[in-house]
């Protein structure tokens, strides 16, 4: 073993570094809390807020997501669904020589491929969703 990796594993099997010193801004709270009151007792309950703001933000967030992806999919079926009252399903009972029967024949694609990019795209934010319930990707 190098002497680096002898002094690394030494620092690492230590309980805390006997060189280190408080910063400045310790010192500074310390001095400014009431007497009988534990500095290192703050902490925890900082921590624990914090963590239940992100988790609040987070669903939040998906909820948010969740509602893009219902509205997504309802488009998506006013576009291009065969039956209902589907654009696409309209237009395909066009009476021939009409304006409806015009937009048939030259958009009938473009409506097709939209609704297909709008699907891709609800299914691409549910891959999101599924990521964002996954512990380990918690905070990504």
């Amino acid at each position: 073993m190098s002497s680096f990796s002898k002094k690394f594993l030494t620092i690492l099997e230590q309980d805390e570094p006997a060189d280190v010193q408080p910063s400045p801004d310790e010192a500074a709270l310390t001095a400014t809390l009431d007497p009988g009151t534990d500095p290192a007792a703050l902490g925890a309950d900082v921590d624990a807020q914090a963590a239940t703001a992100v988790a609040q933000q987070q669903q939040q967030m998906i909820s948010t997501v969740q509602g893009w992806i219902t509205k997504l999919d309802e488009f998506v079926k006013y576009l291009n669904s065969p039956t209902g009252e589907s654009i696409q399903n309209t237009l395909k009972d066009a009476t021939p020589d009409t304006i409806l029967d015009k937009i048939r024949t030259t958009e009938t694609k473009k409506i097709a491929r939209s609704a297909m990019d709008l699907a891709a795209l609800s299914q691409i934010f549910q891959g999101y969703l599924a990521t964002a319930r996954d512990p380990k990707y918690k905070g990504v």
